[in-house]
């Protein structure tokens, strides 16, 4: 099973052997590849929306896959079943808050997983703020490049969650420890001064007046990479 960039990235985030969820599975690329090439015994694939759903049936029954990948419609993890024994979430493809959203939903399906693997399209900093402040750690994070844009993939698991200033809330305390060996590291990180700059100047032409906070803030990013890039 061939992957996009993203989805390769996010697959190669799941250890090896371990029971899934995909939540918002879409056509179900993943999870068939985590069984035919990460030996996953058992993913659930869920989603909420039907049409994409049903493709991902009709691709685990093509592949005589329907006994390993269970398809399940629902909304979040109240697909999951405690018997299931789900090891590793995947939440990819939704926006940050949507993603928390659905993890506030069901703690008794997320206090006995081994790993969260997320992938939030906006509002990343939120959700390493949440995760922070119920008990998950961040142990990696990933960079994804498809075309013009990136992707962020955030690895966490059960444990001592840490406090996190606006900084790595915002570029990602793990990113910034691994600048030196990430080769997406510097396109990533000049992405992002080009989108704060251009925050910046928004701020400067606006017409109401600025809050000294606000525009410390997007500051502070700006020099912070500055200072990264500097490193590289």
């Amino acid at each position: 099973m061939k992957l996009t960039p993203r989805l390769q990235t996010i697959a190669d985030s799941v250890p090896g052997g371990c029971t899934v969820a995909d939540i918002g599975t879409d056509h179900g690329y993943l999870p068939v590849y985590l069984v035919e090439e990460k030996n996953s015994p058992y993913v659930i694939a869920g989603d909420v929306n039907e049409k994409p759903l049903a493709k991902a049936g009709q691709l685990v029954h093509s592949l005589n896959l329907q006994e390993i990948i269970s398809v399940r419609l629902g909304d979040g993890l109240k697909i999951i079943e405690l018997e299931d024994r789900v090891e590793v979430i995947i939440i990819a493809g939704m926006g940050g808050k949507t993603v928390c959203g659905i993890l506030e939903e069901s703690p008794e399906i997320t206090a006995g997983i081994k790993m969260l693997v997320l992938q939030p399209m906006v509002n990343i900093p939120h959700v390493r703020f949440w995760l922070g402040e119920n008990n998950f750690a961040i142990i990696d994070e990933k960079i994804a490049q498809e075309g013009k844009h990136f992707y962020v993939i955030i690895m966490a698991v059960p444990g001592e969650g840490e406090q996190l200033d606006d900084v790595q809330l915002e570029l990602g305390p793990r990113l910034l420890e691994k600048k030196d060996v990430d080769p997406l590291f510097k396109a990533f990180f000049e992405h992002k001064m080009r989108k704060y700059n251009t925050v910046l100047e928004s701020l400067k032409g606006s017409r109401q007046e600025i809050e000294p906070q606000k525009y410390n803030y997007w500051i502070r990013l700006v020099n912070r990479i500055q200072e990264e890039l500097k490193c590289i």
